[in-house]
């Protein structure tokens, strides 16, 4: 039996290759086609876009680390607590202009952590009093009006940051793909990364292979 010509193994040739079609990946593609137009971007997935964490997550937009605002500080500095603050907040603002081109489900919700213990209850309050110092808007709560405008009960404070909201992930990372411009290559397992003179060769199992300028795996380390 012969194969083919539209069959047969096919080769890409890109400026850029970025491995993973999850929110880096795609953030990735976005951000280089707002650097540099005039490259030439790939997208390859060994699956479909989102279809790993990035697309199945609660889509919360939270600002700063996982942990609250005063923990953070202890952990990383008072310095860096404040940058990893303003950088989430930029990430939100730019999710917010995706959102009036897209339909991404976005609302702005807000957040709140709540405090299960005397000793959250603390730190919230040490959060509330930082980020007051660092410019930040953030409201504490007591018991009762916990309750009253949360319908939660026997939770000591709870501190809301109005900044914060709800996304679609998977829309998300869909119409980031759109408006980076790259070529999608779905389904598509790439099996080898190796150099090819100055370029790099990543080949899949199918036999097809994107070489490229430059590489970037943003693949779920999980």
């Amino acid at each position: 039996m012969t194969t083919s010509i539209w069959q047969r193994p096919s080769s890409l040739r890109v400026d850029v290759a970025v491995v993973g079609g999850g929110i880096i990946g795609t953030s990735t593609a976005w951000a280089l086609r707002q650097l540099a137009p005039d490259l030439r971007v790939a997208l390859v997935d060994a699956e479909h876009l989102a279809h790993g964490a990035s697309g199945r997550n609660a889509g919360f937009l939270l600002l700063g680390t996982s942990s609250n605002y005063a923990s953070a500080v202890d952990t990383c500095g008072r310095d860096r607590a404040r940058r990893i603050w303003a950088f989430t907040h930029e990430a939100y603002a730019l999710v917010q202009e995706v959102a009036e081109r897209h339909d991404i489900g976005f609302r702005l919700t807000g957040s709140l952590i709540a405090a299960g213990s005397a000793g959250e209850a603390d730190r919230l309050r040490q959060s509330h009093a930082l980020l007051a110092e660092d410019g930040i808007d953030s409201v504490l709560h007591d018991p009762d009006e916990t309750t009253s405008r949360f319908g939660v009960h026997g939770f000591p404070t709870s501190l809301f940051v109005p900044t914060g909201g709800v996304v679609d992930p998977a829309r998300l990372v869909r119409a980031l793909a759109s408006e980076s411009d790259a070529q999608v290559i779905e389904r598509t397992r790439i099996a080898r990364v190796e150099l090819d003179g100055t370029s790099v060769r990543l080949s899949a199992s199918s036999g097809s292979s994107v070489v490229a300028d430059r590489v970037l795996l943003a693949l779920n380390a999980g």
